[in-house]
């Protein structure tokens, strides 16, 4: 043991310790490094006198820095998960710096070592510890996004997974570095293969089911938020409505009076007045479906459709799909698209839906600019929700069918 060997195992504890501080954001960070980096760089120094490639070595290092993490009350199964991961890339960066260096000076791996071949090894371990350097910056430069307040169900098969995959990495670089291929041993390498694919099936099959939980919580939001959404929509249209009738009993009087003055074109007047009132509230179209109904009506308004020649045949059941913003946005696009032409090219709009689909046809008059616009308009529409588009042209007419697929479990 030299000099030289001191440095490279205080090099080794500064980069573990200073992954701890930072990757955990810990407090006094420079108190924490320095203390650390003593009793690593003690603990590897002793490890090099008993075993050059010390089973307990890594796991003592695993301990020192999961202790001192519960001391800095970062006890969290997550922060066992990274002393791990930490030493699994240690190995790693072991194993890597050994091969590039036997090939490039064509050693075979289990001659280097400082007795043999000193300074091949001593290149080996700087560019082991460069490549754990570089790895340990970019890990606490942009951090892995695991949820450090995930519970112990939810942990415990990530720290299985990598503890049964550090004790692969010792078994592979020990074969390597001593070229022994012990029976026991390779049993013991096949049993932890099979423990963490165990696991890692294990762990899709709990992620799924996480996932289908979530998704769960998501549809009862969205549906709820929908409700609150029809509720205060039909506060706002009964609203109207009673406002309409309050005002009923006035129109009525005022027309008693004017009846009286026998002033026909002021009376002509007021009826007109009162009809456009009462056609503003009117319900041009009712699916049973609130938010959808409204925002149809609304639109057919805004653009000015009820008075166009165009024939509107829509008939969906209640479904909340239909009610989904997506779906009202998607329908809000296709009339302003029709809004958009002019010359009273567009013949009807059909809507209706089966079980599982919603179908969707536009018939305009064969018209190639307005033919080429709405290929343009398909593909912007594809962009707001997944749907089967086609355009087919007959004699007189181009008829443009969709087909949406509800779906269900998203809204």
């Amino acid at each position: 043991m030299n000099c030289w060997d001191i440095l490279i195992n205080l090099i080794e504890g500064f980069i573990l310790s200073g992954f701890s501080a930072y990757y955990f954001n810990l407090t006094n960070k420079l108190r924490y490094i320095f203390v650390i980096t003593i009793i690593l760089t003690l603990e590897i120094t002793l490890s090099n006198y008993i075993n050059q490639l010390s089973w307990l070595l890594i796991f003592i290092e695993i301990i020192t820095l999961f202790v001192s993490l519960i001391l800095k009350k970062q006890s969290k199964l997550s922060s066992a998960f990274m002393c791990i991961v930490i030493n699994v890339i240690l190995l790693c960066c072991n194993g890597i710096a050994l091969f590039f260096t036997s090939f490039m000076f064509e050693i075979p791996m289990d001659q280097l070592t400082m007795i043999q071949n000193p300074h091949e090894f001593y290149i080996a371990i700087i560019i082991s510890k460069l490549c754990l350097s570089i790895i340990v910056i970019c890990l606490c430069r942009y951090k892995l996004t695991l949820a450090n307040n995930l519970n112990l169900k939810q942990w415990w098969m990530f720290v299985v997974i990598m503890f049964t995959s550090l004790l692969l990495s010792i078994i592979i670089l020990e074969i390597i570095m001593k070229k022994s291929f012990k029976f026991n041993i390779m049993i013991i390498a096949l049993i932890l293969i099979v423990v963490n694919m165990f696991f890692i099936i294990l762990l899709f099959y709990r992620t799924n089911i996480e996932n289908e939980r979530l998704i769960n919580i998501t549809t009862k939001i969205n549906n709820a938020k929908n409700k609150e959404k029809s509720f205060k929509l039909l506060e706002t249209v009964n609203r109207d409505m009673e406002k309409v009738m309050h005002n009923s009993k006035y129109f009525l009087l005022t027309i008693k009076n004017v009846l009286r003055t026998k002033d026909y074109e002021k009376i002509e007047s007021l009826v007109d007045k009162r009809i456009n009132e009462i056609l503003r509230l009117q319900t041009l179209l009712d699916t049973g479906n609130l938010l959808f109904d409204y925002n149809f009506n609304f639109n057919l308004r805004k653009y000015n459709l009820q008075n166009r020649n165009i024939k509107f045949m829509i008939s969906l059941d209640e479904i909340d799909f239909v009610n989904s913003q997506i779906f009202i946005d998607y329908i809000n696009k296709i009339l302003y698209f029709i809004k958009s032409d002019l010359k009273d090219n567009y013949i009807s709009l059909n809507m209706f839906n089966t079980k599982t689909h919603i179908i969707i046809r536009i018939i305009f008059k064969k018209n190639i600019v307005l033919n080429k616009y709405w290929e343009l308009q398909l593909r912007e529409l594809n962009e707001i929700i997944y749907l089967i588009y086609e355009i087919k042209s007959y004699e007189n007419f181009i008829k443009v069918s969709m087909v949406i697929p509800i779906k269900y479990e998203e809204y």
